[in-house]
């Protein structure tokens, strides 16, 4: 769910309009800023924005150790399909926020932290965050990298697959990490791409991701 900022005149926003080009910006995700895109002669074709990142992003897709199932989670996400009209005129904003939200079916991914210090760090820690399980960085190998849309993201998200030695075994975590684990399970690689078949994924991200590691994996069941 989501609502406009004014309904909450006494939270601390991370978030705040910038000065120039900078529409608004945040000192930890960065900031969204307006741009020419201009011909090859310098001369000006069209305004836009993009979103400029401090940090990279890392998504890691867990498979486990018979390389036969992926562990997939979900997140309720503020998104309007595709055949939907979105009208944001004045007066009916509010409620058009309030309804969004529907299930979306994810590989674990974030930012990198302050802490960690690069974009596999971050992500063991985001996936160890997000599912609680026990993540070892030498079971882990790059795949490649990912963009959500160039005309938008000046940065890329770097994609890793790792293989988790044990479904039994998590990572001791505090209450507050336990409370971040998401609402995920292992499917098997043949429900994976039936669900993709059938349109229930529709994360740009993951399908890309899930994409790269169909053509890395060695064995598909």
């Amino acid at each position: 769910m989501l609502k406009e900022t004014k309904n909450f005149p006494k939270l601390k926003k991370g978030w705040k309009k910038g000065k120039g080009d900078v529409i608004y910006e945040d000192p930890l995700y960065g900031r969204i800023q307006a741009v020419i895109h201009c011909k090859d002669d310098g001369l000006a074709n069209y305004d836009s924005i993009i979103f400029v990142e401090p940090t990279g992003s890392g998504i890691i897709i867990l498979v486990d150790k018979n390389i036969s199932e992926i562990y997939l989670h979900v997140e309720k996400r503020p998104v309007v399909m595709g055949d939907n009209k979105f009208d944001i005129k004045a007066g009916n904003l509010n409620v058009k926020l309030s309804k969004l939200g529907k299930d979306s079916i994810e590989v674990p991914r974030g930012f990198i932290d302050k802490h960690d210090k690069n974009s596999l760090s971050g992500a063991v820690r985001e996936a160890e965050e997000e599912t609680g399980f026990k993540i070892f960085k030498k079971d882990i190998r790059k795949i490649g990298e990912i963009n959500s849309n160039t005309s938008y993201f000046i940065s890329n998200l770097t994609v890793y697959i790792a293989k988790v030695r044990d479904k039994a075994t998590f990572k001791k975590l505090s209450d507050e990490e336990s409370n971040k684990i998401s609402n995920g399970r292992w499917y098997s690689i043949k429900e994976v791409k039936g669900m993709i078949r059938k349109n229930k994924i529709f994360c740009a991200l993951t399908l890309a991701a899930l994409s790269m590691a169909f053509c890395n994996l060695k064995t598909q069941k």
